[in-house]
């Protein structure tokens, strides 16, 4: 393992956002003349239309790609990362030629990035489809690999995610390097990203050893109260990942037993099953109460759920219960329940509606009514006016 001194450096701060335009962006103006540009444009044009909001359209785009490949190598690494964001930002991916270029471009700016930088370019080529090479993917694991110790476990779970995001698999020696600096941020993390840091490495089909998994154990169990439903899901899982269907320590269950029990109807349907499948590898039993608001959860989102999500929130809720009966009176008791609670929400609409229509009749009655009172005070002045011409 790669080892490091026991306290994490600090964090770089994160990069300044762009500041917003002044005014709304006008109509992109033609790219035709960004070749001719010298220097650079310290803000280039993709950067410029994410910050705004405006979004080009295809001839623009193309214009852009046309004109601006000649100016990539010219650009600082700051710039040459701003715009593969800034594209990803706009969900408009470059045609072949450009992406030659700015391959050729990017090889020398990879030692030039921010710590920070390489997760944020890997994430970038990867919302945009990118498929660099071999030896460019080796370049940049290399050159990140050099920053690995600038960065916190946040960070570095970004970065693992982002390389498992572009569908090809690291190196295994990048990886072990990545888990071994995580290890020492393990003791300076937070729940969320002990969670975020677990998931990353288990998309990174990494499998750390047992000090690794202890100390995660061992941390995670006293943060648990700071994840979120979605987290705590996350993170049961990647514990169950990483040790192979293999036990958790009873306090480990205990406390996330407590702290996920509020937090269930929080969970997507993929998230309650992860839990699920979990805590039943784990041997854990959770106590009735955590079962039947699991069930709930699971109840409510069912228009939602796949065949195979609910397969296996089915399979794992038996070895759960101390009886596999308890499931089936669980569902009863939850199904009824939930019946009885569409029937009330029904009832409540219903007499809404009644009210509503009552409401809409008296409206109806005092408009005739008023109606009725208009027309025989019309009638009655004709009669007062001949009365009055006759008496002079």
């Amino acid at each position: 393992m790669h080892s490091l001194p026991a306290h994490a450096p600090s964090c770089p701060p994160p990069p300044s956002p762009l500041p917003p335009p002044l005014s709304p962006l006008p109509p992109a103006p033609s790219p035709l003349a960004i070749s001719n540009r010298d220097p650079p444009n310290p803000l280039p044009p993709p950067q410029a239309l994410a910050a705004s909001g405006y979004t080009p359209d295809d001839v623009w785009l193309l214009e852009f790609f046309t004109a601006s490949r000649a100016e990539l190598r010219a650009m600082t690494p700051s710039q040459l990362l701003g715009s593969i964001r800034a594209l990803a930002a706009l969900q408009r991916r470059p045609d072949d030629p450009w992406w030659r270029d700015a391959w050729l471009a990017l090889r020398p700016a990879l030692g030039a990035l921010p710590p920070e930088g390489h997760a944020q370019l890997l994430r970038a080529l990867a919302a945009l489809g990118a498929r660099p090479d071999g030896v460019w993917l080796r370049e940049a694991y290399a050159a990140s690999s050099r920053c690995l110790g600038e960065l916190d476990a946040g960070q570095l779970a970004e970065l693992g995610r982002a390389a498992a995001g572009l569908g090809m698999q690291p190196p295994a020696a990048w990886v072990r390097e990545l888990a071994g600096v995580a290890f020492w941020r393990l003791p300076y993390a937070a729940g969320p990203q002990l969670a975020a840091l677990a998931g990353a490495l288990v998309a990174l089909r990494a499998l750390p050893g047992e000090a690794w998994l202890a100390q995660l154990e061992a941390r995670s169990q006293a943060s648990l109260g700071a994840c979120t439903g979605p987290q705590l899901a996350e993170l049961a899982g990647a514990l169950h990942a990483m040790r192979r269907g293999g036990p958790l320590g009873a306090g480990w269950l205990e406390a996330f037993e407590g702290a996920s029990h509020a937090l269930l109807p929080d969970m997507a349907p993929e998230q309650l099953a992860a839990t699920a499948r979990a805590l039943a590898a784990a041997g854990a039993r959770p106590h009735p109460s955590w079962l039947y608001a699991f069930c709930i959860s699971l109840y409510r989102c069912l228009d939602g759920c796949s065949a195979a999500v609910l397969g296996e929130c089915f399979e794992a809720l038996p070895r759960l219960a101390p009886h596999p009966r308890w499931v089936d009176d669980l569902i009863q008791i939850v199904t009824h329940q939930q019946e009885r609670a569409q029937r009330q929400r029904a009832a409540d609409v219903l007499q809404a509606a009644r009210a509503q229509l009552e409401q809409q009749r008296a409206a109806d009655v005092l408009q005739a009514a008023r109606a009725q009172l208009e027309q025989q005070r019309a009638a009655q002045e004709p009669q007062r006016t001949g009365s009055g011409e006759r008496g002079s």
